[in-house]
């Protein structure tokens, strides 16, 4: 037996976290620094029938340990599971970080938060579940979550309107109201929003009729949602425009709309660096648009914490720098996280953490590059890209997405083992 049926509990539990996922961040409850979803609680289920399966099956488990041996029997390569398995070590580091942190309840809270992601990333990989199911459950997770955000935001009550709708950040005198979606901040929302836009384009050759139209409303509604959260992703947005503008065939039209992809794509990635790294505070038709650039003096306090402990980090830290900000100086010093994912994993893990989560996530990517050429496993190269390019600039290493992204990474690699 190769590939678990298409109808299996497992697969059915695969699609239901998929589908569920970005509404799940709805309700979250703080824990010592760190946090805890509705999101989380249905990994459960997940996990649990995914072992029952196995457990219930020998040949499934014969299946798995082939894949080890490198045998094609339709479930990602050794590369890919040895990643998740570094992951789970990954987390397991995170958790002990902070026998030696000033924050040992939230580190033991984070690791166990990273380690039950990664399994939850190898529950879907080896579920059995297909591309094109798994695709379609996360795009219809998505269209929920805007659903869900547009009806809260324009008719409430006040805290659900409060939830979708953010009124913090480093700009001031936008013309429209930010939105943190379903999600808790706007660069989060941002980049699921982008991670989205890139499956569809994905499943897009693919859908027909109804599909295909509902297809176009959800792209739309994603352009418009990602527009409204004002975020850095924008700047993953640009960098994917420009790789799918860069990989569209040749010929007269293609190569019109691959020129006309680039340009907006360098164009709206280079304003918002600039306006990311830049204060700016300028005037249009009649408003003041003010940025506050904070994330230069946020990296500076980051790398010092990694000055402080290069080898083993700080500890798992909700915090890492200090800073003022430009916008709200009588504020005074505020405690920031490092809003880099990089300069995060630095300074908390040291170059110890950052070498297992790092040669982990290669040995994913790995998964991806060697996944074909096909529109899904482009698919997938193109949201890690877009995912990496922005954890530049926000601390996106326990976005819950983004460890399903790395399962999806698995279900694609799974069909080229």
């Amino acid at each position: 037996m190769t590939r678990a049926h298409p109808r299996t509990p497992a697969v059915l539990a695969a699609e239901l976290y998929l589908l569920l996922l970005p509404a799940g961040h709805l309700l979250y409850v703080p824990m010592s620094g760190a946090w805890a979803t509705a999101a989380d609680l249905m990994l459960l289920p997940l996990l649990v029938v995914t072992l029952l399966e196995f457990l219930a099956s020998p040949e499934r488990g014969e299946a798995l340990a082939a894949a080890f041996r490198h045998e094609e029997v339709g479930l990602p390569r050794r590369g890919y599971m040895v990643g998740l398995l570094l992951l789970v070590v990954f987390a397991a580091w995170v958790g002990l970080s902070g026998a030696w942190g000033f924050h040992p309840r939230y580190a033991v809270l984070k690791g166990i938060g990273l380690g039950t992601l990664a399994l939850g990333a190898a529950a879907i990989a080896v579920s059995g579940i297909s591309w094109k199911r798994a695709a379609d459950a996360w795009l219809g997770g998505a269209a929920i979550a805007l659903m869900l955000t547009g009806l809260f935001g324009a008719f409430g009550p006040g805290l659900l309107q409060d939830r979708v709708v953010y009124d913090g950040g480093g700009v001031l005198g936008l013309p429209f109201p930010r939105i943190s979606g379903t999600l808790v901040h706007p660069n989060m929302m941002g980049d699921y929003l982008v991670v989205t836009g890139v499956l569809l384009w994905g499943r897009w050759p693919d859908l027909e009729g109804v599909g295909r139209r509902a297809g176009g409303v959800l792209a739309v509604a994603l352009a418009i949602s990602l527009f409204l959260t004002a975020s850095t992703a924008w700047i993953a947005a640009g960098v994917a425009m420009i790789m799918i503008g860069r990989g569209s065939q040749s010929g007269s039209g293609a190569s019109w709309w691959s020129r006309s992809l680039r340009i907006a794509g360098t164009a709206v990635a280079g304003l918002t660096l600039v306006a990311v790294l830049i204060p700016l505070d300028f005037g249009f038709a009649g408003l003041e648009v003010t940025t506050n650039a904070i994330r230069p003096r946020i990296w500076q306090g980051a790398i010092f914490a990694i000055m402080d402990s290069p080898l083993f980090g700080v500890g798992a830290a909700p915090y890492l720098a200090e800073a003022v900000d430009p916008l709200d100086p009588a504020l005074g010093i505020g405690l920031w996280d490092a809003h880099n994912a990089y300069l995060s994993l630095l300074a908390q893990f040291g170059i110890v953490g950052s070498f297992i989560a790092g040669f982990g996530v290669w040995k994913i990517a790995g998964e991806a590059l060697g996944a074909g050429s096909d529109r899904a496993a482009v698919a997938v190269r193109l949201a890690l890209a877009a995912v990496a390019v922005h954890a530049i600039f926000v601390a996106s290493e326990d976005l819950r997405h983004i460890w399903v992204l790395f399962g999806l990474v698995g279900v694609v690699g799974a069909r080229h083992a």
